[in-house]
């Protein structure tokens, strides 16, 4: 990622009111679009999802008794 002076892309009255919390400071800009949740996009959320359920399954289903 390459870093752009804000001085060269914000207007005049927004960087002024920027240096008063981050003065000097690196920030991050993170982009407009919506943050997808943990693992949407690896796939990681249905796969525990869907194994956390099978546990559920498993562990509300009637036992077989011991002999």
């Amino acid at each position: 990622m390459k870093y752009k002076n804000a001085q060269d892309i914000l207007p005049d009255e927004l960087l002024r009111e920027l240096q008063k919390y981050a003065s000097g400071e690196i920030l991050y800009v993170p982009n407009a679009q919506s943050k997808k949740q943990w693992g949407e996009s690896s796939g990681s959320r249905s796969y525990y999802k869907e194994r956390n359920e099978a546990i559920r399954q498993k562990f509300m289903s009637p036992r077989m008794p011991r002999k």
